[in-house]
């Protein structure tokens, strides 16, 4: 139980730093990982080879050397969410100087174009396929590249290494640059596509993958949200069409963009491919693979890697998110589809629990909050269709046209700054009652 293992059913069991990676921050929402992390961090300081390459498993008890960028990157990232969720920057005093290395070896192994090109992997396990389908290999191991030479950049800032911040953060431009001049098809609007074949060789991968960390050129994000609608909802019909990269970025992405309900129909499908197949089909643990498969093979019943989507009903549908390292400062911000009446989740900070309820019916919504001692929050209530009503906390009526109201993709908010307590927000139009959350 001292690392991340996969594949209970069959002799593999290794520590992939894929895997381990993608699901570090949806681990931080629902476990302590605190000392569990700093101590992977350290067998990913191990296994490091002097050249600065990394391991794909770690420990590396297969000896597969050097681990695909979108693997490799779990060495930057874990201690990215360990930061994220406890404040704590000692991870990147212990590990700067290899984590350096690693950035260092991966710009070592770039090609002409100014990115790295080689791969194991890529987009492992879209439906329908193992390898990645509609998209080249290497676009992930790009975009890794890009990723932790951006985050590096973060995390000797906050060392006081301001000529490295420096030097990394013109990296990460650069990279940007040969990432779009390679990949991205203005004439398309798209991710990998090409005049040929009429803009048809993409993925909702590529597609989300450009538009993280604003790597979409300026003015075009619209162009690229547009045609990953059109894959996903007349390519796709609601459905996932992702690996296991695409697959922890989407949700979110839909939600920062505005199709909310596109993101939550995606998650309410109960036929192939989809979550709720696996339920109907008996599930209790997240599949390997998007197919049902029981003979031998990539069939296991128990992987975690398409866990990735559990963050987004801590972050979207309960709002929870860090303002600041460890959750010193909290948004409160729940994203609310067509269709869902209800959600509630919580999560044990370092400071204490945080909590996050709310309800709705056609003429009220309610929100509830706890908030712990040393922390302030941000509580962003969304105004969705309620007019004409009333504006509540805690029972007292408060004049919404005071209250400083964000817009965020055509939908408004109330903005409430508070403290810590307990915190009963509601939106009335004064012809139904919400009533109290159980």
């Amino acid at each position: 139980m001292s690392i991340p293992t996969d594949c209970p059913q069959r002799a593999e069991r290794m520590g992939w730093m894929g895997d381990a990676q993608l699901i570090a921050e949806e681990a931080g929402y629902n476990f302590d990982m605190a000392a569990f992390w700093k101590k992977y961090l350290n067998d990913i300081k191990d296994c490091q080879k002097e050249d600065g390459s990394l391991s794909d498993v770690v420990p590396a008890y297969w000896s597969i050397y050097p681990a695909d960028p979108a693997w490799g990157t779990a060495y930057i990232s874990i201690a990215w969410e360990l930061y994220k969720f406890y404040g704590d920057t000692t991870v990147f005093e212990e590990h700067y100087d290899n984590m350096k290395r690693w950035v260092d070896f991966l710009t070592a192994h770039t090609d002409e174009s100014g990115l790295v090109n080689y791969y194991h992997y890529g987009e492992w396990c879209a439906p329908g396929s193992v390898p990645p389908k509609n998209m080249p290999w290497e676009i992930t191991s790009a975009f890794y590249y890009y990723h932790d030479a951006m985050v590096l950049s973060e995390i000797a800032k906050l060392l006081g290494k301001d000529e490295d911040a420096d030097n990394y953060a013109r990296l990460a431009i650069e990279i940007k640059g040969a990432f779009n001049k390679k990949f991205f098809n203005e004439k398309g609007g798209t991710f990998f596509a090409n005049e040929r074949n009429n803009y048809s060789s993409t993925s909702q991968t590529c597609n989300v993958l450009g538009l993280q960390y604003d790597i979409t050129p300026e003015g075009k994000e619209q162009d690229v949200i547009n045609k990953l609608i059109k894959l996903i909802v007349i390519d796709a019909d609601y459905h996932f069409d992702t690996g296991i990269i695409g697959t922890k970025y989407i949700l979110n992405t839909l939600d920062e963009y505005g199709y909310k309900d596109v993101a939550y129909k995606m998650m309410t499908q109960e036929d192939y491919p989809s979550f709720g197949y696996m339920i109907r089909e008996g599930a209790t643990t997240i599949w390997e693979r998007w197919e049902k498969l029981t003979n031998k093979g990539m069939n296991s019943h128990n992987h975690i890697m398409f866990g990735t989507v559990d963050a987004w009903f801590y972050k979207a549908l309960a709002g929870i998110l860090p303002d600041s390292p460890g959750f010193k400062k909290i948004t409160i911000k729940p994203v609310v589809p067509e269709g869902l009446k209800y959600a509630s989740a919580s999560i044990k900070s370092i400071y204490g629990m945080i909590s996050s309820r709310w309800q709705r019916d056609d003429s009220s919504f309610k929100l509830e909050v706890d908030i712990p001692v040393n922390t302030t929050a941000c509580v962003m209530l969304p105004k969705l269709n309620i007019e004409g009503g009333t504006v509540a906390m805690n029972g007292q009526a408060v004049d919404a046209d005071a209250i400083d109201v964000r817009c965020s993709n055509n939908e408004k908010y109330y903005a409430f700054e508070i403290g810590s307590g307990y915190y009963a927000f509601e939106i009335s139009s004064g012809q139904g009652d919400a009533g109290q959350i159980s």
